[in-house]
């Protein structure tokens, strides 16, 4: 069956619409990873919270040293060093804390960042209220 240039015109636009669809839908997917019981928290500035993080991986690198490599404990402080660098780099990287927090969350368990094993979610949540309790005053 022959196209006519109304139907070929017609499916042009019909992709566009579709295009320009998942553009609209990826973006607000993107921003959604910072609710807004999060922004209505009150953050500490950038610095300060790179501050708080470079302390707390310090401490938390010191008190690893006390369990054995595999044990619960040292498997969840390094979640937590792991995750609090992920939130350093996301804010030197230009993010604000509340959105470095939420997508720190999200790149623990992605192909560039994951270890074999992925991050449980009870565990993520409970690493991004510790970052939550950390960074806000």
């Amino acid at each position: 069956m022959k196209v006519t240039t109304a139907k070929q015109g017609f499916r042009s636009v019909l992709a566009a619409i579709f295009l320009f669809g998942a553009l609209l839908f990826s973006a607000s997917s993107a921003n959604a990873q910072t609710n807004d019981a999060d922004l209505s928290l009150n953050w500490v500035t950038e610095s300060e919270a790179l501050s708080a993080l470079e302390n707390s991986v310090g401490l938390l690198v010191v008190d690893q040293a006390n369990y054995p490599q595999g044990s619960p404990n040292w498997n969840n402080i390094a979640n937590h060093i792991n995750y609090y660098k992920l939130i350093m780099g996301l804010i030197e990287e230009g993010n604000t804390v509340p959105v470095s927090v939420g997508n720190g969350v999200l790149m623990m368990n992605d192909d560039k960042n994951a270890s074999k094993d992925l991050v449980p979610a009870a565990t993520l949540t409970q690493l991004r209220a510790d970052a939550t309790t950390l960074l806000t005053l």
